[in-house]
């Protein structure tokens, strides 16, 4: 049975692999879109499942509750988007990738973990993860939702009040990985782990020393987004 430092070791290296591997594909993501190419939905739905798993492994050694609440939000944000534009296959692999990392170490615990660990908080800790990596399957097999049949030549009627119908608009058409939310997730990650380092590195609590990442990585994550929208949807 490993220990729990060899635990904490694995999961950090794990966060590591995962956060690397994700900036790679959205790299190469960035470099296709920017030669005028466009992602395919294979690459999509493995783009926003390997997202899911790196922004559950970064729960896994968040330093408070807090901080993993705003991990858990930015996730369901995400999802929320891809199911708003139809693409249910990838909200649904979002949450499933967010929910692995969870389910994996809890059952891990569960299967070979320490003799005074409490079987009913380790249970607990799988079905937790469980639960939502099921819910999230469930949406993937789903299926993107069709797109409806345009009306009228240009698919939008005068005096439109649909829910989303403004920002859809601005958004433009897109893949769920659009260049903006490519340009939010980097600037989201890159200043989150930077900042974590450096707060922790200087000796502030773990209690607090998500407070100022968190801040910092929220607005060089709407800056992000907003200066990566073409001009003219800006």
């Amino acid at each position: 049975m490993s220990s729990q430092r060899e635990v904490l070791i694995g999961i950090a290296a794990a966060t590591i692999a995962t956060t690397v591997v994700f900036l790679a594909a959205l790299a190469i993501a960035a470099l296709r879109r920017w030669r005028g190419g466009q992602l395919g939905r294979a690459y999509g739905r493995f783009l926003a499942f390997l997202a899911g798993v790196m922004f559950g492994t970064m729960i896994l050694v968040g330093a408070a509750d807090a901080a993993n609440l705003i991990v858990a939000a930015f996730v369901l944000w995400l999802a929320v988007l891809a199911w708003r534009r139809g693409r249910r296959t990838d909200a649904g692999l979002l949450v499933a990738g967010a929910a692995l990392p969870w389910t994996t170490l809890w059952s891990i615990y569960a299967w070979a973990g320490p003799e005074d660990v409490d079987p009913a908080s380790v249970w607990n800790g799988v079905v937790v993860g469980a639960v939502p990596l099921a819910i999230g399957l469930g949406i993937a097999a789903l299926g993107d939702r069709r797109p409806p049949a345009r009306n009228g030549p240009t698919g939008w009627q005068p005096g439109a009040r649909t829910i989303g119908t403004i920002a859809t608009a601005i958004r433009g058409t897109t893949s769920t990985f659009g260049s903006q939310e490519i340009a939010a997730v980097i600037a989201l990650v890159a200043v989150l782990l930077a900042g974590g380092l450096l707060t922790l590195g200087a000796g502030i609590d773990r209690a607090y020393a998500w407070i100022v990442p968190a801040v910092l990585a929220s607005i060089a994550a709407s800056e992000a987004y907003i200066r990566a929208l073409p001009p003219f949807n800006r």
